[in-house]
């Protein structure tokens, strides 16, 4: 099996060091059920001096030997700052799809337009002048 190489992770570091956040804290822990559970913990300052930063925690099913549980809270959390601060994660490797199916569409009409003047051509040359 192919390694999973986690995406969502960085960008929440990434986000709470622009911010100005202390790095988030990864957690596992085991409910009442017996059932693990992965955690990412953000801080996030409150509004006023004397209050303390307020910490939120988001938890996801663990499952053995995967590291999917952290990627689904830290995709929480990150949807928590997004509300909190108004960001907005751009997928570059989404829009690399998306200009290159545009190019692909882009260049098919192209071809389909010198196909077409082609034979246009083709009808006009073989057309006898009178």
């Amino acid at each position: 099996m192919p390694p999973v190489v986690p995406f969502v992770v960085p960008i929440l570091e990434a986000v709470a060091a622009h911010y100005e956040l202390p790095p988030p804290l990864y957690t596992c822990e085991v409910d009442g059920d017996g059932h693990a559970l992965a955690g990412v913990e953000v801080e996030v300052p409150r509004d006023g001096v004397v209050m303390m930063a307020q910490r939120r925690k988001f938890w996801s099913p663990a499952c053995l030997g995967s590291a999917d549980a952290y990627e689904k809270a830290a995709l929480h959390a990150i949807k928590f700052l997004q509300g909190l601060y108004g960001f907005v994660v751009r997928d570059y490797n989404y829009e690399c799809v998306v200009v290159y199916r545009n190019c692909g569409n882009a260049a098919f009409v192209v071809a389909a337009s010198a196909v077409r003047y082609a034979a246009y051509l083709e009808r006009i040359l073989a057309c006898p002048h009178s």
